[in-house]
């Protein structure tokens, strides 16, 4: 026996010569089956050829076959994909002296390539000590003394001038340092030791020259369009205080209080605001008597945890999900109220699309107005949206006006982190000069302004 012989006794044992053929004619009724299949599926791909498919064809897409010459145009990019150069402020040149093989002495060359090392140098600060000096006139028979204006390098009798005193309240306010961690920081960077007390008293004129710019900051926030409003808490000396924040694009209030009531924030806002008051669902603004928009996204998230209550059924699924959906539409909306010409939406158009809503939301929650919260999950919210049914779609009329209260969310974050850091303040004088110089920088930066800078001449300005 050869070894084909034996290779096919291992694969089909012991089986007759008749049961083979069955087994080969088998095999040529599968493959011409299969070959009648493949052309088929060609033909209806439109491949043809006699059943043999050309290689270079692709079979993965019905794209748009591109014409000669056609090429896909590169999506724009604003920056490369490297590193950005700065300017440099020095330039140090190294060439070679000597032939590193024959030790030949070099001369001539020209540049190969440059390499950037950024570095920061510690510094010691500039003490520049003024010597005034007397003469005496021989005329007058009197010392004449010299008379300088000091105003423009210190702040009264002090001696830390204008720009470190910018930077210190610089530190304590965007970069949330506490006294003890600046006092170290100038310490190691620049050479010079401050003690606590000055620190705390640099913050302290910083305030009371940005008071003007503070009444100017709370004139714009209550003549705004618009205004974000919310709370947060706040600690002095270890008690509870408010933290409430009001912001608009271009301005930014802090207001630190014992009370978290409706007075504070008439006080702050105004009991007749002119603008729209965008707000979460807290009572004490129901006050304050202006357009209200409510916060959806507070809504939904109530929402969502009432789909986690041990009653929920899908009538009540269905219900939030309408509910939502009104919430959808009237963002859907506002979009096309933004995008489209003015007289493509007006004012009446808008209004009359806000009742719509408004309507069919009270067709949703009025049979559970008066049910058991107990029997019905959703009575609790349904009586929400019933009491600020007014307030729900104000965004839908007044386009410019969000939806959600994001804005407050964002401006108070930065207190939020402050008051984890530092863990508040603890006297009355300190909690009004970290109030109003959170105002003043974070004021600065939504305007797109250098702190450093409006700090500096702000100190500046006689008192």
């Amino acid at each position: 026996m050869d070894q084909t012989e034996e290779t096919l006794s291992v694969v089909y044992g012991d089986l007759s010569r008749e049961e083979l053929i069955a087994i080969n004619v088998r095999k040529d009724e599968i493959i011409a089956a299969l070959e009648r299949r493949i052309a088929e599926l060609e033909d209806h791909l439109g491949l043809g050829g006699g059943g043999k498919s050309s290689p270079s064809v692709s079979i993965k897409s019905s794209r748009k076959p591109k014409s000669p010459g056609e090429k896909k145009k590169r999506k724009p990019r604003h920056l490369q994909f490297s590193r950005k150069r700065e300017t440099p402020t020095c330039v140090v040149d190294h060439k070679p002296q000597a032939c590193p093989d024959c030790g030949r002495k070099l001369s001539g060359g020209s540049r190969w390539r440059s390499r950037q090392v950024i570095d920061f140098v510690p510094a010691p600060v500039e003490v520049a000590e003024h010597v005034l000096h007397e003469c005496w006139c021989g005329v007058c028979k009197k010392k004449v003394r010299a008379q300088v204006d000091f105003s423009g390098y210190v702040c009264g009798r002090r001696r830390i001038g204008h720009n470190l005193a910018a930077w210190i309240a610089y530190l304590n306010t965007e970069a949330r340092m506490p006294v003890r961690a600046i006092q170290a920081l100038l310490k190691q960077l620049c050479s010079v030791h401050i003690s606590r007390g000055a620190i705390i008293d640099l913050l302290k004129l910083v305030s009371r020259k940005a008071e003007p710019t503070l009444e100017s900051i709370k004139h714009e926030i209550r003549s705004a369009d618009c205004v974000h409003a919310d709370e947060t808490g706040w600690r002095q000396n270890g008690e509870y205080r408010c933290l409430w924040s009001l912001s608009t694009p271009n301005a930014r209030l802090y207001e630190i209080d014992m009370h978290r009531s409706a007075e504070v924030a008439i006080r702050l806002i105004g009991e007749h605001f002119q603008g729209v008051l965008v707000t979460d669902f807290y009572c004490v603004y129901n006050k304050i008597l202006s357009k209200h928009q409510r916060c959806w996204p507070h809504f939904g998230r109530a929402l969502d945890e009432l789909r986690l209550h041990p009653l929920m059924n899908p009538q009540i699924e269905e219900w939030i999900n309408a509910v939502l959906n009104l919430w959808s539409q009237g963002r859907q909306y506002r979009r096309f109220c933004l995008t489209k010409p003015q007289f493509g939406a007006g004012v009446f158009d808008r209004r009359r699309k806000r009742r719509e809503l408004e309507a069919t939301l009270t067709k949703l929650v009025e049979p559970y107005w008066e049910a058991d919260k107990d029997e019905y999950p959703q009575a609790t919210l349904a009586r929400r949206a019933g009491i600020f049914m007014n307030e729900l779609f104000t965004f839908v009329e007044y386009p410019a006006v969000p939806d959600d209260n994001n804005a407050a969310e964002r401006a108070i974050r930065p207190a939020v982190i402050m008051r984890k850091i530092c863990g508040g303040t603890r006297s009355d004088e300190g909690t009004q000069t970290k109030a109003i110089l959170m105002s003043v920088f974070a004021t600065w930066k939504v305007r797109g302004l250098n702190p450093i800078d409006q700090c500096r001449t702000m100190l500046y300005a006689p008192t």
